[in-house]
């Protein structure tokens, strides 16, 4: 926009262009008017219509009254109506549309209301009216509003219309682009001719001028256009409006160019001004003449373009941008990017930027997408100019917050693209740099994860080219004693930099996914799942064995003496586990690349990774006592089967691995390794025809025996005494290391140690407040001894040797009994449950075992009729029993606020359980109700199924079922699932299925998967798609 000396005064005509309409805010239109037209935008397609290229179409008659049904007068409307010549056209893919636009000009120099009259009736067209309008209806400007007001009236009689602009229809697919083209040239043809200019007074603010009598072309447009874009009729304000954007974006271009030659002009006018001289030259004073004329030309020109401009932002723009119909806010949206492009003199300013913000937080998905494309868009143009900072830094935080928290996955995409060009501009601090890469931790979107990396990459970039020109000098000196590239290493330490502060931002990234032995499955950490994507960009693919090299180097012992260098290369301990986790990540990805290749049967060398190899030993005695790093070395070497290894003849590195990591299973803690431990044990049990693996096997055995050994060693050393300090020694260094161990290996041996837990620890339990020592370490003992009986049974049902029963399982009552104490005495708790599970358990075992008991065992029906009475629950434990799952169901109850049947002589007032929910959200809330849910379900599930070994009270049966249809679906579920089972099984006990008989030998080496086989399987006491609950509990023991 050209400054000026003095003020100009716009004609009266082109302030009429904005004073005479009457502009509708949105606020104005009556949303139930608005969405009943709405709703007669469905696509119908009317009979097939008379078509014509011979000029203009002729007007319905639609001024007639007529007595017909309506119906039958719109049919013959629809029958009798001609598309106008200018809509066929623009449907026509190979029209000339330049032509067609000048033709309208044409016909406007002669004929103004026959040009007006085909504009509006191609407007009609292009929304499905089938009503047209003559000359006489546009002859008067002035009364545009009420013509409009007309038309809508008749376009809401029609009820049914087809909005042809928007038509998936393939005849109509070009209308759109060529219609914008059509408003595009009617602008630049006539902006070419000077009839843009026509009929225009520019005169000074004090000066008298006659007004033109007749209009001009863009007052025209304006007052017409102008008039629909207010209409109520989403359709008619569409169209017009996308129309004077697209006029808009035409007038910009134009004042551009005029605003270039005017430059140009000026330019060349001081320069012949200056050759002027005090002796006339005439020929000089008539250039300058004819330059002042073409500088006075351009001006009033570029006056009249930016009047133009101002009016359509005036009377369009700053109403449209807030329009209700969303379609309309992504045209103004995109329109004034192309703006800011076309002409950022004037546009690109806070003055316009703010309108993108504000609309950042529309309520639509589209308008925010169209936003933050056109923000992209204008930042790849490097342009930066004043107020471009200033509005990021209002606006940047709600740019982050659409990366984050937006419903639409291309919404936030885009916003993480926008970033990273806000970033490449230096907009961008580095706590909201950590926060954005904090991303690739927190989602769960691999597009993001992948935009994310790409990002870290664009920032590592720069940091490292930072860093390289700060440290230029340091690193010629130093790097060639430097045993790696240090211009690599500084890459790779800015790399795991910005992790680790991106980390941070989440507060060590969440402790839900940072607490990986808290969930069912083994997962790579958040730095393997970050360093997967990172490693899969070209900047980092090949560095795999680097990164290894990097995390074993001991940066002290090298000749580094430059502090800054060694500041920019060495890491921290917390840093040296994101490394390894980008390892992990990166040998995924390896691994994960060279599947895919094989897949498409192409060569993949595998030598490179025997370089893998080699560096594992020394990797695991770097990282044997951190718990993180150790659990990251596991899945490392998980990624690779035992076959990979014998391969490379290296099956003594792998054996000396597994020695490694079993004297550190058995001296140090595994409660943060469990399902480290799980998995390797799966990988082995699920591995045959190996000697490496029988070799492993047989240490693991070994480790078996010696666990028992000190187990029992410590547990009857007369000093023993239980108290908080020796039940955790016993869960640490015993117990949970035995259950692990269960999982694959025969721990049957433990079998007598019990005689001294029986008498040392569960009879002193009571005692103590169960909150005062482990639940866990208590619940681990139970599930222990429930492992090692499934293990003791599975042998001995299938034996030769002639063992006596009673002395084989004379343990075995007295622990019913303790259980049953256990019962009576602590309150109820998830540890109560615990014991009911474990009872119910082994007293399953028991009950199938004897079904069919080995003919070669000893004394088997005395033990079955007299030590075993014991089987039979006392009435006290059948009450313990009831109440508990009373307790759970009245819970459940009043957490949902459910009625419940109860039997007369429930003697406890469990009414009066309350549950306060006040401090929960909706979420939270109703993640309690399906936690507690499950819990009486699974409860249930497993009383129903006990139940079948006829050894609990039919009326504990009866009275889970009492509450069936009131309660939640699962737990109608649980209680139909049995009742179908009863009514096709009867009352029969399941009895264990005959098999070849083992030696003692083979019989301990079958795991607890393979036992279940033998012994009589418990049946399933929850649903397929709900995990099992106790992890830790043998398979056999609980298929709860």
């Amino acid at each position: 926009m050209s400054s000026q000396s003095t003020p100009i005064r716009r004609s009266q005509r082109i302030k009429e262009v904005q004073s005479s309409q009457p502009v509708i805010d949105d606020e104005e239109i009556e949303d139930s008017a608005y969405e009943d037209q709405d709703e007669s935008y469905g696509e119908t397609t009317p009979k097939k219509r008379k078509r014509t290229t011979k000029g203009p179409g002729k007007p319905a008659n639609s001024s007639k009254k007529s007595k017909r049904n309506p119906e039958d007068v719109l049919a013959e409307m629809r029958e009798n109506f001609e598309e106008h010549y200018i809509f066929q056209a623009l449907n026509d893919s190979e029209a000339s549309i330049s032509e067609l636009a000048n033709d309208w000009l044409e016909q406007y120099k002669s004929n103004k209301d026959l040009a007006k009259k085909d504009l509006v009736n191609l407007i009609l067209n292009v929304v499905g009216c089938y009503t047209t309008i003559e000359e006489h209806d546009v002859a008067n400007n002035e009364s545009a509003s009420e013509t409009v007001s007309e038309i809508q009236t008749f376009f809401k009689r029609q009820l049914n219309h087809e909005f042809y602009l928007v038509s998936k229809k393939p005849e109509y697919a070009n209308l759109k682009r060529n219609l914008v083209d059509f408003a595009n040239h009617l602008i630049s043809i006539s902006e070419e001719n000077g009839l843009l200019y026509e009929n225009i007074v520019i005169s000074e603010d004090d000066e008298e001028v006659e007004e033109p009598e007749d209009s001009n072309l863009m007052e025209d447009l304006l007052i017409w256009l102008s008039s629909f874009s207010v209409s109520y009729i989403r359709s008619l304000r569409y169209v017009s409006t996308l129309l004077l954007l697209n006029i808009e974006s035409s007038l910009c271009q134009s004042i551009v160019k005029v605003n270039t030659s005017l430059e140009k002009f000026k330019h060349q006018l001081e320069k012949e001004q200056e050759k002027r001289t005090k002796k006339q030259n005439k020929a000089l004073e008539k250039r300058i003449t004819q330059m002042e004329s073409n500088v006075n030309q351009y001006t009033n020109q570029s006056l009249i373009l930016d009047n133009f401009i101002q009016d359509i932002l005036n009377t369009t723009f700053i109403h449209r941008f807030k329009d209700i119909d969303y379609q309309i806010r992504v045209e103004a949206m995109s329109s004034l990017g192309d703006w800011m492009d076309l002409y950022p003199e004037l546009f690109f300013k806070v003055t316009y930027l703010k309108y993108l913000g504000w609309v950042l937080s529309d309520e639509n998905q589209h308008v925010r997408l169209q936003v933050i494309k056109t923000l992209i868009k204008l930042l790849k143009k490097n342009i930066i100019v004043t107020g471009l900072r200033q509005f990021f830094e209002r606006f940047k935080n709600r740019i982050i917050e659409i990366a984050f928290h937006d419903v639409d996955r291309n919404v936030k995409t885009n916003a993480i693209n926008l970033l990273n060009e806000i970033n490449k501009i230096g907009f961008l601090e580095d706590e909201e740099i950590g926060q954005i890469t904090s991303l690739i931790f927190t989602s769960k979107d691999p597009k993001i994860i992948k935009l994310v990396s790409k990002f870290i990459n664009t920032v590592e970039s720069e940091n490292t080219k930072a860093t390289l020109d700060a440290l230029t000098v340091n690193i010629k000196t130093s790097e060639n004693s430097f045993p790696l590239d240090l211009k690599e290493v500084i890459k790779i330490h800015n790399l795991i930099e910005i992790l680790t502060v991106a980390s941070d931002a989440e507060n060590q990234i969440d402790e839900q996914e940072n607490q990986l032995v808290q969930s069912n499955k083994l997962k790579p950490s958040p730095f393997a799942i970050a360093g997967k994507e990172l490693f899969a960009l070209p900047a980092y693919s090949d560095h795999w064995e680097f990164l290894i090299r990097y995390f074993l180097l001991d940066i002290d012992s090298t000749d580094l003496v430059d502090d800054e260098l060694s500041k920019a290369i060495t890491l921290t301990a917390e840093q040296e586990t994101v490394l390894f986790g980008v390892i992990h990540g990166a040998l995924i990805h390896l691994k994960e690349t060279n599947e895919e290749l094989k897949k498409k049967n192409k060569e993949v060398d595998d030598s490179q990774l025997q370089k893998l190899i080699t560096h594992l030993p020394l990797l695991l005695k770097k990282v044997h006592n951190e718990e993180q790093n150790l659990s990251t070395f596991i899945q490392i070497l998980l990624l690779y089967p035992v076959e990979f290894f014998e391969n490379f003849n290296q099956s003594n590195t792998y054996k000396t691995i597994f020695q490694q990591l079993i004297k550190q299973f058995k001296n140090n803690s595994v409660d943060g390794l469990q399902n480290e431990f799980k998995e390797i044990f799966k990988v082995l049990e699920n591995t045959f025809g190996s000697t490496t693996v029988d070799e492993i096997n047989s240490l693991f055995k070994d480790l078996v025996t010696e666990l028992i050994i000190e187990f029992e060693n410590y547990v009857k050393d007369p000093s023993f005494e239980l108290s908080k300090t020796s039940i955790e020694t016993l869960h640490e260094d015993f117990v949970l290391k035995l259950l692990l161990l269960s999982l694959k290996y025969d721990t049957s041996d433990v079998f007598k140690t019990f005689e001294y837990i029986r008498s040392k620890v569960f009879t002193i339990f009571p005692d103590f407040k169960i909150e005062s020592i482990s639940s866990e370490t208590a619940t681990s003992l139970i599930e222990l001894y429930l492992t090692a009986t499934s293990y003791k049974l599975n042998y001995l049902i299938h034996t030769q040797e002639e063992l006596d029963i009673e002395k084989e399982l004379k343990e075995i009552p007295d622990i019913i009994q303790e259980y049953q104490y256990l019962l009576n005495h602590v309150p109820a708790s998830d540890f109560q449950t615990k014991v009911v599970f474990a009872l119910t358990s082994l007293l399953t075992l028991l009950k199938n075992f004897f079904v069919d008991p080995n003919p070669a065992l000893l004394n088997v029906n005395r033990f079955h009729d007299i030590d075993l009475a014991s089987l039979a629950i006392s009435e006290e434990t059948t009450k313990v029993i009831l109440n508990l799952f009373l307790t759970k169901e009245a819970y459940f109850a009043n957490l949902v606020d459910i009625d419940l049947e109860r039997d007369d002589d429930e003697d406890v007032n469990f009414n009066s359980i309350k549950v306060d929910t006040s401090d929960l959200d909706d979420q939270e809330l109703t993640q309690r109700e399906f936690e507690v849910d499950l819990d009486l379900s699974l409860y249930s599930a497993k009383l129903l199924d006990f139940g079948e070994t006829g050894l609990l009270d039919r009326k504990v049966l009866n009275r889970i079922k009492l509450n069936k249809e009131s309660l939640s679906e699962l737990f109608e579920s649980v209680v139909e699932r049995y009742e179908q089972k009863k009514t096709t099984n009867g009352d029969s006990i399941v009895t264990p299925q005959p098999q070849q008989q083992p030696t003692q030998q083979q019989s301990k080496s079958k795991s607890a998967s393979s036992n279940r086989k033998s012994i009589a399987k418990l049946p399933s006491t929850q649903e397929e798609e709900v995990e099992d609950e106790e992890d830790s509990v043998p398979e056999i023991a609980m298929d709860d």
